[in-house]
């Protein structure tokens, strides 16, 4: 028998029933809290073309986790969530030149050094305001679902 079997690989966790719960309670408030300040939510795959995030003009980091496709294109988990967003706006959502205030609750994932409490595969929760036209409105507009999350007494984010 080999020492990894039934383990699961470094930098993850199982969520047990409970903390389950109460995780899915957390994120159902966040969620309720983004569509009241008029942000849909938006999902996107797992894992994008490596040559996406490089298109941002993003690094791809270190902590990229990436997987050879059958074809030979290198794949890499989303490390983070605007990219994704940004590369759905401009392929599936290009039509519509409205303002776009989006809001994701997606899991992540980086390579983390050991350290205490860090994960290779995380929920991350958030908002992109997208705007072609008003750039300034883009950044008046951010804090907004933060001070409707402190306002209801979700506890868990610090103030901006």
């Amino acid at each position: 028998m080999t020492t990894g079997f039934l383990q699961i690989p470094y930098g993850t966790k199982d969520i047990l029933p409970g903390e389950a719960r109460v995780k899915r309670e957390m994120e159902d408030r966040l969620a309720r809290n983004f569509l009241s300040w008029g942000y849909d939510e938006a999902m996107t795959p797992t894992f994008e073309y490596a040559d996406t995030f490089a298109l941002s003009g993003a690094d791809l980091p270190d902590e990229s986790m990436k997987f050879l496709g059958r074809d030979n294109r290198t794949f890499m988990l989303r490390s983070e969530m605007t990219t994704p967003l940004a590369r759905m706006v401009v392929t599936r959502m290009r039509q519509d030149e409205g303002i776009k205030r989006l809001f994701y609750i997606a899991n992540v994932f980086r390579h983390e050094e050991t350290q205490a409490g860090r994960q290779c595969e995380f929920r991350q929760a958030g908002v992109e305001f997208l705007a072609k036209k008003d750039p300034k409105r883009t950044r008046r507009s951010w804090p907004l679902p933060w001070k409707a999350l402190r306002q209801r007494d979700l506890r868990i984010l610090p103030s901006v």
